[in-house]
């Protein structure tokens, strides 16, 4: 193929490129780096050739695999001839896309393969999440982020396991993420132990913060310098390693992503550079090494000193040079004429202050031999501008002199040999001779080789083209030179960025070498290639007709699309392909093309298959030049079938979100979904289930009119078949194959399950395509959503309705409130029980709805109420009520049963009992009896009548329960006040008997005596008791006591022979806890053969009869064998303890319990400071404060006058 047709093939091959639409085509080298760009690539990831060619790829493209980088791909395809990968980048408009990246080797005509061609298109495949997954680590990769820009610096993990220096990488929360062996070595730790460690393990704060500023930096510094250090490194062993340290953040201007650091210890260093005879080293011996004379001459002094090389060329030391050189060294110009000491190139800066830069002189020493040198001779003056020296440097060009003159007759002699001959030649020409030196450069020469002929003349062609060296230039030329044959070969030189063609002939005085550039032709002929290989590696049909609309070229992928084979297809015309008229279409927008009013054009037509069968398609067509004069196209087809098919379901599911937005129903809902997609799909079937609570089963709403008749629905549907209510469980799609139809004429077929949410499931006949599947997906999530919209909108009227009614209870629960609030303030101030209880019935009875309330109490003789306080309106119900009152009156039941008694309507249930006949007499509709009980003590009923019915809710009855409690509560305080400022004592003793009493069946059970020690109401709740055992061991009593479940925590405290100290916690069924809820401690509580003798000491004023009754309701036998009065001379125990337990904190009076109990204040002591501390979980310190308080409280207490 000549260069015409080569320009002509190419031509069309580009325009072919370009208008690829959603292709990006494009060269990639060995190394990765892109060196071609063609139209379409930068349509489809906006960015133009100037921004990527000689970038590396992953500026663009990002792999979801972390193992195909740029240099594994191109191995790749090198091994196997292609090499395919699948990952992400962006478009024009920012956008994240999925991408799919295919290389094919590009021949470029010396059978090497180092160029690639590389096609980028657009993925076709739905994302998944596993593809979600891929483009997160693609981003996450080499701490590399998606928006770094393509100048941004990269530090590789390779390059820190091969570097010879002491190199480190730290994250922006300054861990160290990369460790060189070079920091291992210095520091002694391993790398493995740097890794993830905070840069404090080797450097103080001071230095961390000056050389990485990373703490909660979100953007890199405006300055990029790096930033230097002389610091102690930490080492493994916990000394210290004077170092330099070098470190630069890495990052864009708007992210910034870690920094980098070098270490250099400094004893690596060769001494102090700031020390002053450190710099006298180095600079004497870089003068003593230096080629060239070098001298210094000083203005106050004229003394003058010179290196080596000077004092051999000149013989002056460290003296003036006139009297150094002396007679013995004589001066002359370049003319030869001598020269004058003021003359000479350093007196002469040293008089003008000028300069003097390349004056050649001739120095003739002792002998008479001469030597031709190149002087340059500087002044340097200080702030001021007086002179303070003159630097002087010499350099012999006496060989190069005579080089240039002996090469200088070489070359006219082979200008006059080839004078005639190169005359005529326009190649660039340079000739060699045996010991390849440059003799001859022409002028074209020249300009290829970027070198004057001067410059090149004399100098060998390796040492001026080093980088020729090794290749096939070098091996051509010496083959020349050794078989004396002329050679032709066309070869790449990478320092010139061109290809050369080369003829070289060999001569007796040694190789002439004639050479062209040859790029452009090359490069046309790579490309032709290249765009051979990208039009067979596209997946897109690409067509290419003449000016005739006759086909010229198409590929495979275009041939599979229309079922012709490429013979039948070229030469023939277009229309043999089209369904339809758009003939004129195609030519008006070509024309437009070539005016220039229209950049691409794409047009929509249907295209008829070798078989007969219509396809939509969509072709983008742009026009080139012909090699006859007129004008052809390139077209790139493809099948838009799927996409027509998606543009109907995409509208279809728009119309069904309209109609499921303004449904009002379920059932209208799931008949939307089922229309929609019997519409669309081509399924067997459709139906929408939804979930029945009360049956607990998922039931049909409505169906596709082939349900019946194909699917067995209900089976489907049956919990105990797990088909589609798996589905519906697992909130999970699924698919069930080969279901078996109703119809035995219908196949087997299988059913996708979508579930509804909490709603129901969705399901479709048939094993839908992704396409289909994604449209079914879709659906049902609409139908989800607007069943969830018809929950809402039930549930807010619902809440509606809840609202008006809480706003009823709430004006209620005021009401209730408001009369609970005015009681409370009165049971605050009462100091009696009548109080009390006189309160309570007039504060509920002032306000409505409440008309009448009374308190009683229960007659033991005859287990019926008896009202001791009213208020209200009363009208002689209550002594009715004494008349009438027996055990079925409702506060009677609530007395007995410790719970409220309701009668929401005292009309329900006629014939009427006598006592609801004479309520109803007075208007009373409804009643609540509530106990006042506080810790298992009655203390009678609280009897409330309201004038409607229904009156006592949930929410009253809890408010009015709430409040009979705090009443019992303030009566058992009150009651408990009186049992101790009588004025008188009362001693009683009783007796107790009950199998059902753990304390009691022990002593009868083990045959032992327990005799109550202590008594002790502990902080966090509970009674601690310590009793001895006596007449038992240890262990049997402990065994005994674990079958009991009103004690716990035994512990023995003391043990000596048959008798055993314990210490427990009782619970609130214990005897103990009855006794103290009464406000009665035991001063004796003994047990022997199941029978219990207690003392106790209460006050004048306190109510034994009730107290007694109390016990009887309890317990099987209870009786009062004695009561004492004598009077109060001193405070009770009781009072005492109650007054000592006033001063003391509760932390306090636990510890010196607890001291007491374990046997502290004895001699010798059971228990040490530290036991008892441990016990209560607090500091022996602690305890021992606590202890000394309390001790202290107590002695001023029995002590201290009054």
């Amino acid at each position: 193929m000549n260069d015409r047709d080569t320009v002509a093939t190419e031509l069309q091959f580009q325009t072919l490129l370009d208008c690829t639409d959603g292709v990006a085509v494009f060269v990639l080298d060995v190394d990765g780096q892109v060196v071609s760009w063609n139209a379409g690539a930068e349509r489809m990831t906006g960015r133009t050739a100037d921004d990527v060619v000689g970038q590396p790829l992953s500026v663009f493209y990002r792999p979801c695999a972390e193992t195909e980088t740029p240099a594994s791909l191109c191995d790749a395809v090198t091994r196997n001839g292609r090499a395919e990968s699948t990952g992400w980048g962006r478009g024009p408009d920012e956008e994240r896309r999925r991408l799919d990246l295919e290389l094919r080797p590009a021949e470029d005509g010396t059978g090497t393969e180092d160029r690639f061609v590389a096609v980028l298109r657009e993925h076709d495949g739905e994302d998944t999440e596993t593809d979600e997954d891929d483009r997160r680590v693609g981003e996450r990769r080499d701490g590399i982020d998606d928006d770094r820009s393509p100048g941004d610096p990269v530090i590789s993990d390779g390059l820190f396991e091969v570097a010879g220096d002491a190199l480190y990488r730290l994250d922006t929360d300054r861990r160290f993420v990369t460790v060189s062996e070079g920091v291992a070595s210095i520091t002694g730790y391993s790398q493995e132990q740097l890794l993830g460690e905070h840069v404090s393990r080797l450097f103080d704060a001071e230095t961390a913060e000056r050389l990485h500023p990373l703490d909660g930096a979100s953007t890199a510094p405006d300055d990029g310098d790096v930033r230097t250090a002389t610091t102690a490194l930490k080492t493994v062993d916990g000394s210290s390693v004077r170092c330099e340290v070098r470190s630069r953040m890495v990052g864009t201007g708007d992210r910034v992503r870690g920094s980098v650091g070098v270490v250099e210890r400094a004893s690596d260093r060769v001494g102090d550079p700031s020390s002053p005879a450190h710099r006298r080293e180095v600079v004497q011996r870089l003068l003593d090494t230096a080629p060239v004379a070098l001298a210094v001459r000083e203005s106050q002094t004229g003394v003058t000193v010179g290196n080596a090389r000077g004092r051999e060329l000149f013989g002056f030391a460290a003296e003036d040079d006139s009297r150094a050189v002396g007679p013995s060294v004589r001066f002359f110009d370049a003319e030869g004429e001598p020269m004058a000491v003021d003359d000479r190139p350093i007196r002469r800066a040293e008089r003008t202050l000028e300069p003097v830069y390349g004056e050649e002189l001739v120095v003739e020493r002792a002998g008479g031999s001469r030597r031709s040198l190149r002087v340059d001779a500087v002044p340097v003056t200080d702030e001021t501008g007086e002179l303070r020296h003159v630097v002087a440097v010499a350099e012999d060009v006496t060989e190069r002199k005579q080089r240039t003159e002996t090469l200088r007759q070489q070359r006219r002699q082979l200008r006059t040999e080839l004078s005639e001959v190169l005359d005529r030649v326009t190649d660039a020409v340079f000739a060699l001779d045996t010991e390849w030196r440059f003799t001859y450069v022409n002028e074209t020469g020249e300009k290829l080789l970027r070198r004057t002929e001067e410059e090149l003349l004399g100098e060998s062609v390796w040492d001026a083209f080093p980088e020729a060296v090794g290749t096939t230039f070098e091996d051509e030329y010496r083959e020349v030179m050794r078989r004396q044959e002329p050679t032709t070969f066309v070869e790449y030189f990478p320092p010139l960025s061109a290809w050369f063609e080369v003829r070289a002939y060999p001569s007796e005085t040694g190789v002439s070498a004639y050479f062209r550039d040859v790029s452009d032709r090359h490069r046309r002929k790579q490309e032709l290639e290249q765009y051979e290989a990208v039009v067979e590696t596209v997946d897109d049909a690409v067509y290419v007709v003449d000016g005739e609309s006759r086909f010229a070229a198409v590929n495979d992928a275009f041939t599979s699309l229309v079922g012709y084979s490429r013979s039948e297809l070229l030469g023939e015309k277009s229309e043999l392909l089209r369904a339809d008229d758009v003939g004129g279409t195609v030519e008006r927008l070509t024309r437009e093309q070539l005016d220039g009013d229209r950049t691409r054009a794409v047009v929509e037509s249907e295209i008829r298959r070798r078989d007969g069968s219509v396809f939509p398609a969509a072709t983008t067509v742009t026009p080139f030049p012909s090699d006859d004069g007129g004008c052809g196209r390139v077209g790139v087809v493809r099948d838009i079938s799927e996409h027509r098919e998606r543009e109907r379901q995409l509208e279809s599911l728009s119309k069904a979100a309209g109609r499921l937005l303004d449904a009002d129903s379920q059932r209208e809902m799931a008949t939307i979904a089922v229309d929609t997609a019997a519409g669309v799909l081509d399924g067997p079937f459709v139906s929408v289930a939804l979930y029945d609570e009360t049956s607990g089963a998922l039931r049909p709403q409505t169906g596709s009119a082939t349900d019946g008749r194909l699917a067995d629905v209900e089976r489907l549907l049956d919990p105990e078949a797990e088909l589609a209510w798996q589905a519906y469980v697992d909130g999970e799609r699924y698919v069930f194959e080969d279901v078996e139809p109703v119809d035995e004429e219908s196949d087997p077929f299988d059913v996708a399950v979508y579930p509804l949410g909490r709603h129901g499931v969705f399901l479709l006949g048939g094993s839908p395509d992704p396409k289909t599947a994604s449209f079914a997906r879709i659906l049902a999530a609409n139908t989800e959503s607007a069943l969830d919209r018809g929950d809402r909108e039930a549930r807010l009227v619902e809440q509606q309705t809840q609202l008006r009614e809480q706003n009823r209870t709430l004006g209620r629960l005021n009401r209730v409130n408001g009369v609970t609030r005015q009681v409370l303030r009165t049971l605050v101030d009462a100091t009696s029980r009548a109080e009390i209880e006189r309160s309570v019935c007039e504060q509920l009875t002032t306000t409505g709805p409440y008309r009448f309330a009374w308190i009683g109490g229960r007659d033991v003789v005859d287990d019926t109420v008896a009202p001791r306080t009213s208020a209200g309106f009363e009208n002689g119900y209550l002594s009715e009520l004494r008349a009438l009152t027996d055990r079925t009156h409702p506060s009677v039941r609530a007395v007995e049963s410790a719970d409220p008694v309701v009668v929401d309507d005292l009309h329900d249930d006629p014939p009427f009992d006598t006592w609801r006949s004479e309520a109803l007499k007075r208007g009373y509709q409804s009643l609540i009896c509530l106990p006042l009980r506080y810790h298992g003590t009655s203390y009678g009923v609280l009897c409330v009548y309201a004038d409607r019915p229904d009156v006592f809710d949930e929410m009253e009855r809890s408010v009015l329960r709430e409040l009979s409690n705090t009443t019992a509560y303030a009566i058992n305080a009150v009651e408990s006040k009186r049992s101790l400022v009588g004025d008188a004592d009362v001693e009683l003793e009783l007796t107790v008997e009950d199998d059902s009493v753990s304390y009691l069946r022990a002593s009868e059970e083990l045959d032992c005596s327990l005799e109550l020690d202590d008594l002790v109401t502990q902080e966090e709740g509970g009674l601690r008791a310590v009793f001895t055992a006596r007449g038992v061991d240890s262990e049997s009593f402990v065994a005994h006591t674990k079958q009991t479940l009103d004690v716990r925590e035994l512990r023995l405290v003391d043990e000596s022979g048959s008798d055993a100290v314990f210490e427990c916690t009782v619970g609130v069924e214990h005897i103990f806890q009855t006794f103290v809820d009464y406000g009665v401690v035991p001063r004796r509580f003994d047990a022997a053969d199941g029978v219990g003798n207690v003392t106790v000491t209460v006050s004048d004023q306190f109510d034994v009869r009730s107290f007694v009754e109390t016990l009887r309701t309890q317990y099987d036998r209870v009786e009062l064998t004695a009561r004492r009065e004598r009077p109060r001379e001193s405070p009770t125990l009781g009072e005492m303890r109650a007054q000592l337990n006033a001063q003391l904190t509760d932390r306090q009076r636990q510890a010196l319990e607890t001291a007491f109990a374990n046997g502290f204040f004895e001699s010798p002591r059971s228990s040490t400071e530290r036991e008892i501390a441990d016990r209560l979980g607090i500091a022996q310190s602690t305890l021992n404060g606590h202890l000394r308080a309390a001790q202290r409280k107590v002695l001023e207490y029995l002590y201290e006058p009054d």
